[in-house]
């Protein structure tokens, strides 16, 4: 699994790193960030929980004026077990998932030569790492489903080669087996860098 991993995240870059040289035009940011999870489930987010952690990712963009193709992906580690505190660093039971985006991009506004707000519409699918050994403890909750997704949309700035990102994902595939709305919503923020 470690060397699946590690070759989806090379040949990610190296797709980034390519697609943007050919397009003599956009660019790669890495970055890292926070990130808030809350299932549509009770049982899995309980009202006043959620489940926090932080990631490290790299998108790419392909431009063409203000409309772009843009992809990418992240390295989640995140809480499964539901808790009441936003502790982000520091989790009990850690998960860790590889997330695949693709779709497009947008620019809003330019404010100057290398300042601008953007936008995003991607498609997202999570694919299951390392899950805990304690699970949630109610039963049909101990299989997670190898992977689940949604679509992210939100907001961006561009200051330099400083990349500022608020972002919001809605699940629509279940985390769980046989569970009908384990779905979950992500909210994250990230800071990088733009090259």
């Amino acid at each position: 699994m470690k060397l699946i991993k590690s070759l989806f995240i090379a040949v990610l870059l190296w797709t980034g790193v390519s697609l943007s040289t050919v397009a003599a035009q956009g660019g790669m940011s890495v970055y890292s960030g926070i990130s808030a999870a809350f299932s549509q489930d009770l049982n899995i987010t309980p009202s006043g929980f959620g489940h926090y952690g932080y990631f490290v990712g790299a998108d790419f963009r392909l431009h063409s004026g203000d409309l772009y193709f843009a992809g990418g992906g992240r390295y989640y580690f995140t809480s499964l077990i539901a808790e009441e505190s936003a502790s982000f660093f520091r989790n009990t039971e850690t998960y860790r998932y590889i997330s695949a985006r693709f779709g497009f991009g947008f620019n809003i506004k330019h404010f100057g030569y290398n300042t601008r707000l953007r936008s995003k519409l991607f498609g997202v699918f999570n694919f299951a790492g390392t899950a805990p050994d304690n699970m949630i403890d109610t039963p049909g909750y101990q299989r997670l489903n190898d992977s689940s997704g949604g679509v992210v949309t939100g907001l961006g700035m561009d200051i330099g080669a400083v990349t500022l990102d608020l972002e919001y994902q809605f699940g629509l595939i279940n985390a769980f087996q046989d569970q009908q709305d384990s779905k979950f919503n992500v909210m994250s923020f990230a800071v990088g860098l733009f090259f």
